[in-house]
């Protein structure tokens, strides 16, 4: 029996047959629905991420630091301050080479700066040109005896040059500045081993360890002296 529509009270009466081939009609379209739907979303979670939440590429703040003050430099090439920061930021990264090449731009810009002459004299020493380190910091701490980073940075300097009885002054200086830096009497410890100087070595351990009962280094390098 083939299907028909009648009126009745001027509403339309449709046939059973009429509602079967409905109902299909709205099967298929659903099903086209869930499949576009299946294929669609997969597709815009990837755009999303790569364009705009950035889900997957989160920033650190070490690369974001990095990124601010390269930015400095490139509007303001003439800043020798901002040199220095971004020289301290290649270190961060173990770029030395590069860091060291931001000191001696801030250098040229600025001799006088004494940001640029520390970092210059610090990215020497960390690149191994002992040497040309002390040539900057030697006069860095003469004109500013109580530049901390600058005394130590100095020691170091010259004790890879064997100069022990200048680092040991450099570092004395140093805790006068900050009588309670772990690092330096561990430095000073260094030297005593390498001198032979076994009991001055362990008593600056030990003071190393009082102010920082759980350091490690401190606490290994006293351990290779009891097994001496």
């Amino acid at each position: 029996m083939q299907g028909f529509k009648t009126w009745h009270g001027g509403a339309e009466v449709m046939s059973h047959s009429d509602i079967g081939e409905r109902n299909i009609k709205l099967k298929y379209a659903l099903l086209i629905i869930v499949v576009l739907a299946i294929v669609l979303i997969p597709i815009g979670v990837t755009i999303g991420n790569k364009f705009f939440w950035k889900t997957e590429e989160t920033v650190t703040k070490s690369e974001f630091d990095f990124q601010r003050i390269h930015n400095v430099v490139i509007n303001n090439p003439n800043n020798a301050e901002a040199h220095v920061a971004l020289g301290f930021q290649f270190l961060a990264r173990g770029q030395r080479n590069e860091g060291l090449r931001e000191f001696e731009t801030a250098y040229k810009l600025d001799p006088q700066s004494q940001a640029a002459r520390f970092g210059l004299g610090f990215g020497y020493r960390e690149v191994g040109q002992y040497q040309k380190a002390v040539d900057i910091l030697e006069p860095l701490v003469k004109e500013f005896p109580f530049h901390f980073l600058g005394q130590c940075n100095l020691g170091l300097a010259y004790q890879k040059l064997k100069e022990y009885d200048k680092a040991v002054k450099s570092y004395q200086m140093a805790l006068k500045i900050k009588p309670g830096s772990a690092d330096v009497y561990l430095e000073l410890a260094r030297i005593y081993i390498d001198t032979g100087k076994k009991d001055e070595a362990l008593k600056n351990i030990e003071i190393a360890l009082k102010y920082v009962p759980g350091y490690q280094d401190a606490i290994n390098l006293k351990k290779s002296l009891d097994t001496k």
